[in-house]
């Protein structure tokens, strides 16, 4: 976030691996974060930057495809704060849509699917009717996610009207962590807690184990000793006689 509100944006390829990180290492690291509020890093350090993301949003080796949809995204928040902006972004918009439209069926897959519902999303907030003709088509084919803006009546009702991300833009680093850097600060707390609490689980159960298993395993013990778990007897006449 400060790399953003710095608008750095020499640091915008290794901001981008971040993006490039495995589901499990991004849901460990940075939860819902990076999608809710992270995008804004992408917006102030790419605005001038529009290939790097177009690229990123073309290539296939990024394993979680949110992250490829969040550059398309960006280039929606570029329009949003920047309308002069407007055709330019549109028709890197419309280039990716015809480059995925073009992909084969057999190479077609569900990530593919989930990209053209974003860009055809975007192009929609724009309010480019000229593109509803090729948006059709994909419907048709079913290469549009039913689950982002509807079927195709319902995404042609709501054409032209922005969908609505629910992102605000914050002035600088300080306003954002006054209003959302302590909520992530204590979720991240919380979590921290709750790793500490099932490790202290782990480490008990360890200690629940006999005394007889731990020390079988370090030690070996007499026949005519006495039983490490505290009986008494004779370690023969105790758990030697398992």
């Amino acid at each position: 976030m400060f790399l953003g509100h710095l608008r750095s944006e020499k640091s915008l390829p290794l901001i981008l691996e971040v993006w490039r990180l495995e589901p499990d290492t991004i849901d460990l690291v940075f939860g819902d974060l990076l999608y809710e509020d992270l995008w804004q890093v992408l917006w102030l350090c790419g605005e001038h930057q529009v290939q790097l993301l177009k690229n990123f949003i073309l290539d296939d080796t990024v394993p979680e495809v949110l992250c490829r949809s969040e550059m398309v995204s960006t280039l929606d928040q570029i329009v949003i704060n920047n309308p002069r902006r407007r055709q330019e972004i549109l028709q890197v918009l419309a280039e990716l849509l015809r480059y995925f439209d073009q992909i084969p069926d057999e190479k077609f897959s569900e990530d593919h699917c989930i990209l053209c519902s974003y860009l055809a999303s975007s192009i929609s907030d724009l309010n480019a009717s000229e593109y509803l003709p090729l948006i059709a088509s994909m419907f048709e084919r079913d290469r549009i996610d039913l689950g982002l803006r509807g079927d195709w009546s319902e995404f042609q009702k709501d054409f032209g009207e922005p969908y609505d991300f629910g992102n605000k833009v914050y002035q600088d680093i300080r306003d954002w962590y006054a209003n959302r850097g302590r909520h992530w600060l204590d979720i991240m707390q919380n979590n921290a807690l709750e790793e500490e609490r099932l490790q202290l689980q782990r480490l008990q159960k360890l200690r629940e184990t006999t005394p007889a298993q731990q020390t079988n395993k370090n030690k070996k013990i007499g026949r005519n000793d006495p039983c490490p778990c505290g009986s008494g007897k004779k370690y023969k006449k105790c758990h030697g006689m398992h």
